[in-house]
């Protein structure tokens, strides 16, 4: 299964091996989120990572934010509040501050 590739991956801290499966795992996340949100969130938020260490910032935001408004609306409140911390790293690392410090 995809979540446990990326999983793995991620332990490895091959971070761009996870963001080489980019499109992938967005299709993944949106084709399960309705049946299975939980592996959704899990999908998003391994993918935000993987993108904020291999400083692609701006995607980051993008892929967190779906990440944490699903979360959100499956009452994932450990996911949501892993996908804020993200974007508001993802703003640190490009200078908007006051952004970040709204998502913390």
């Amino acid at each position: 299964m995809l979540a446990q590739r990326l999983r793995e991956l991620e332990h490895a801290k091959n971070w761009e091996a996870v963001v080489a499966l980019e499109a992938e795992a967005c299709a993944v996340a949106r084709a399960v989120q309705k049946a299975h949100p939980d592996i959704a969130c899990q999908i998003l938020n391994t993918l935000g990572r993987s993108l904020k260490n291999t400083r692609k910032h701006a995607r980051g935001v993008e892929v967190y934010e779906e990440a944490r408004a699903l979360c959100k609306a499956v009452g994932d409140r450990a996911g949501e509040a892993e996908a804020c911390n993200g974007v508001g790293i993802c703003y640190y690392h490009t200078k908007q501050y006051a952004r970040a410090a709204e998502m913390h």
